[in-house]
């Protein structure tokens, strides 16, 4: 969608370009199960994360995915408020 191939870059531009998409577009990609997501995001948080913006590949299915698996990890975690709370 960006015209960005091979034949409208050079050969170490499209490289680093492809790289940089591949790689999150310099983001954090947090791939995994439940547990190894909530865990990865408790060890940002004992960094001194107070917040964080997520992206899915597929909002549809990945989204109540995370929100049924992964958000109660974190409150039991003690990372968010439990629902209803």
């Amino acid at each position: 969608m960006k015209n960005i191939t091979q034949q409208t870059h050079p050969t170490e531009e499209f490289r680093r370009i492809r790289e940089h998409q591949a790689n999150g577009m310099g983001g954090l990609p947090l791939v995994g199960d439940p547990d190894t997501v909530a865990r990865e995001l408790a060890q940002l948080a004992a960094a001194g994360l107070t917040g964080i913006a997520v992206s899915f590949v597929n909002y549809l299915d990945e989204l109540p995915y995370f929100c049924a698996e992964v958000l109660p990890r974190l409150a039991r975690a003690g990372l968010r408020e439990a629902p209803g709370a």
